[in-house]
C-alpha cells in the first residue's frame, strides 16, 4: 500500500505554482483507490470537491474508485452533516481529531481491496519453491500444506497476479 497525501487544493494558484501542484497529484494515476478527504465544515466544500474532481478528470482518473471522506464532522450539527452525506453518496463521515468514524473507514478500505482479491488454491512443486516467495510478496498466503512432492498453498491474490500463477492452480476448487 502506498499512502500519498497531496497538498490541499487552493483556488486561484499563481500560474507558476499550478505545475508544481499538479506534480503532487501524479501519484494518483497509479492508485487503485482514492480517498478524497473533504473539510466538511468548510463553507465552500462543494466548490472544493468540484475543483478536485476537475483535476482528477484532467489526469484521466476521474472514474477511479473513490471514497469521499467528510472530515471534521465534530464541527457540524446533524442537519448539515445529513445534507452533505446526501450530496456525497457513499461518503465516510469522520473526525480525525476525535477518531470518530476511522474504524468504519478502515473497514471500507479493506472491503474494497478484499472484493478485488481472488481466493486460489495452488500446488507448488519442490523444484519451484521460489514461487512461494512471490506468492507471499504478491498476495496474502492463508496456508501452506506440505505434500510429498511440493506444497499446497491457499492464497488471496489480485486477479492479474492470480493469472500469473495459473500453471500452479490446483485442479479441484
Amino acid at each position: 500500500a502506498v499512502l500519498a497525501d497531496t497538498v490541499g487544493f487552493v483556488r486561484k494558484l499563481p500560474h507558476q505554482l499550478v505545475a508544481a501542484f499538479r506534480a503532487t497529484l501524479e501519484e494518483v494515476v497509479e492508485a487503485d483507490l482514492l480517498l478524497h478527504v473533504l473539510d466538511a465544515a468548510a463553507p465552500d466544500v462543494l466548490e472544493r470537491a468540484a475543483a478536485v474532481h476537475s483535476v482528477l478528470v484532467e489526469l484521466g482518473v476521474g472514474d477511479r474508485p473513490t471514497i469521499p471522506v467528510l472530515n471534521k464532522i465534530d464541527l457540524l450539527d446533524p442537519a448539515p452533516l445529513a445534507g452533505l452525506t446526501r450530496l456525497f453518496p457513499g461518503a465516510a463521515a469522520v473526525s480525525a481529531l476525535q477518531g470518530r468514524g476511522l474504524e468504519e473507514l478502515k473497514e471500507r478500505i479493506a472491503a474494497h481491496f478484499a472484493a478485488r482479491r481472488r481466493f486460489c488454491r495452488l500446488f507448488v512443486p519442490f523444484s519451484d519453491l521460489g514461487v512461494l516467495a512471490r506468492l507471499h510478496e504478491e498476495g496474502v498466503v492463508k496456508s501452506e500444506e506440505p505434500r510429498p512432492d511440493g506444497v499446497e498453498v491457499t492464497a488471496e491474490l489480485e486477479p492479474p497476479a492470480a493469472e500469473g500463477f495459473r500453471r500452479y492452480w490446483c485442479a479441484r476448487p
